[in-house]
């Protein structure tokens, strides 16, 4: 009877062991998929950042060409040139 009692025990011992293992396999498992999916965001975002960047840099080196200066004058400031004449349409 003693004997029967052991083995029990044993084999108590061994299926919540190997229970226990497998639920954190799982878990391992689950949280590994997880962070997989976060660097896969943070991989896109990256490159989104350097498209980013690379279009900064593209109209930084823009903007200190005398054309660039001229349209940004011309259409949100409304100046004109010296010898250039306004019209001004009056029906608007």
């Amino acid at each position: 009877m003693k004997k029967v009692f052991i083995k029990l025990g044993k084999t108590l011992a061994f299926t919540a062991l190997s229970m226990y293992i497998v639920i954190t396999l799982v878990n391992q498992q689950i949280t590994l998929m997880d962070l997989k999916d976060s660097r896969d965001q943070y991989a896109k975002q990256i490159q989104e950042e350097k498209l980013r960047s690379e279009q900064l840099a593209k109209i930084k080196g823009e903007i200190s060409t005398p054309e660039y200066i001229e349209d940004v004058a011309r259409e949100k400031l409304g100046l004109v040139m010296p010898y250039e004449i306004v019209f001004v349409d009056a029906n608007l």
